[in-house]
C-alpha cells in the first residue's frame, strides 16, 4: 500500500478508540523511520537467532528482509577494504570464487598462523564497523552480498488552496503553475490530480514521498506498530474489520 493508504488505514483504528488519537502527516514522517528501524532490527534478530554469524538459508527465503539484500564489489588493499556506507549485515562475502569464511576477530587472531595460502583453505575474515580485515591479503577484491539500510519513508503533500485540506503528493508528481498561473498537482504522467494548490516553496517542484520498501504483505506490521505508539493495540484480527468497512 501507499503511505496514504497507510496513513488512512492507521487513521480508520485510532480514531476509533477513545485512547488512540490520528496522526498529523508531520507525526507521521518523524514516527515512521523509528517504527522501520525497529521492525528491520527485529526481523534481523530472528534472522541470526542460534547462530550470529551464518544465516541458515531456509532463513534467506522467507525473510522480509528480502528486498533489502545488496551487493558490492569491494576493493582490498593488505588485507582491508571498506563496506558500503548502507551496510547493515554480511549475507556472504566471495573471493575468486570461493566462500569467505567470516568469523570473530578472536577466531581470526587465533586462525592467522595457520596455513591459509593454501588452495584447500577458504580466506576468512572479521568484520569491524563498516570495515572487513581478511587473511590472505593478496587478494584485490571480494564480493560483499550484504542487508542494506532501508530508505528513508517520507509522506510528502500540498495543500488545497481553498480548503487548505492536505493533498497526498505520489512519487513523481509534481506542482507546477497551469495556463492560468494557477499551481496544480499533476502525476508522472501530466494527469491532473488537484486544481489550485498550495505549497510553500517556489513553482515547479517535485513531490519528496519516498515509499515503502517492504513487501506489502508486510505492511500491516506498520499499521500495528504505529499505533501501538499511541496507546492502541490491534492484533490481525482487528486488521479484518478496515477491509469490511472499505467494501
Amino acid at each position: 500500500m501507499t503511505l496514504y493508504q497507510l496513513l488512512a488505514k492507521v487513521n480508520f483504528f485510532a480514531g476509533k478508540d477513545k485512547r488512540g488519537k490520528t496522526f498529523k502527516i508531520t507525526e507521521f514522517n518523524d514516527l515512521l523511520p523509528t517504527v522501520q528501524d525497529k521492525l528491520y532490527n527485529d526481523e534481523l534478530a530472528v534472522l541470526v537467532a542460534g547462530d550470529v554469524q551464518n544465516i541458515p538459508p531456509y532463513r534467506l527465503s522467507i525473510t522480509p528482509l528480502r528486498p533489502f539484500i545488496s551487493s558490492s564489489i569491494i576493493s582490498m588493499n593488505s588485507g582491508i577494504g571498506s563496506l558500503p556506507s548502507n551496510y547493515r549485515r554480511f549475507v556472504n562475502l566471495t573471493a575468486n570464487y570461493r566462500e569467505v569464511d567470516v568469523i570473530t576477530q578472536s577466531e581470526f587472531n587465533s586462525k592467522r598462523t595457520s596455513p591459509f595460502r593454501r588452495p584447500s583453505v577458504n580466506p576468512f575474515c572479521y568484520i569491524v564497523r563498516l570495515s572487513v580485515v581478511m587473511l590472505p591479503q593478496d587478494i584485490p577484491v571480494i564480493e560483499c552480498n550484504y542487508f542494506r539500510d532501508p530508505t528513508t519513508p517520507y509522506y510528502d503533500y500540498c495543500q488545497d488552496s481553498a480548503t487548505l485540506n492536505d493533498i497526498y503528493m505520489p512519487v513523481g508528481s509534481r506542482v507546477y503553475l497551469n495556463d492560468s498561473n494557477v499551481p496544480c498537482l499533476y502525476d508522472n504522467t501530466g494527469v491532473l490530480l488537484a486544481s489550485a494548490v498550495e505549497k510553500e516553496v517556489t513553482y515547479p517542484i517535485v513531490s519528496q514521498t519516498v515509499e515503502l520498501e517492504w513487501e506489502t504483505i508486510y505492511h500491516d506490521k506498520f499499521v500495528m506498530s504505529l499505533l501501538s505508539a499511541v496507546g492502541v493495540n490491534l492484533d490481525k484480527a482487528d486488521l479484518a474489520q478496515y477491509a469490511e468497512a472499505k467494501q
